[in-house]
């Protein structure tokens, strides 16, 4: 068994991911870390390639973000010389805190429950076996 010290030590194969229903809307892990891209490189269409996704679709995203959240999670800049750049608002970082920490606090609760899960469950089904 591992050594390190993190929330995820728990059996290879088994994972927990959870996404937060708001209305209609999820926000789970791919927006966060497109979010995360966006803060990291400055722009919606830089994070979407960085991501091999379509900038159309990035910024599907993030309007489908601000129309569930009724506030807008980047503050952009619209281009010139240097081209236009987006930053997180303060709602958006505090989307992205509070998410990952929702996210440590289930792996935490729920660590032990993988952990104790048979090693019969984590094995890859054969549908094709006859017996």
């Amino acid at each position: 068994m591992s050594t390190n010290k993190g929330v995820n030590q728990h059996k290879p194969g088994a994972d927990i991911r959870f996404k937060l229903i708001i209305g209609d809307a999820a926000i789970g892990p791919g927006k966060i870390r497109l979010l995360e891209k966006i803060r990291q490189l400055g722009s919606v269409s830089a994070a979407a390639r960085h991501m091999d996704m379509n900038v159309r679709r990035a910024q599907y995203l993030i309007k489908t973000l601000n129309d569930t959240l009724g506030r807008d999670v980047l503050e952009t800049a619209s281009g010139g010389r240097k081209g236009g750049h987006s930053m997180l608002s303060g709602v958006g970082k505090h989307l992205i805190r509070q998410y990952h920490q929702i996210d440590a606090d289930i792996r935490k609760v729920t660590n032990g429950h993988l952990q104790s899960l048979p090693d019969a469950l984590l094995e890859p089904v054969n549908d094709k076996d006859d017996t």
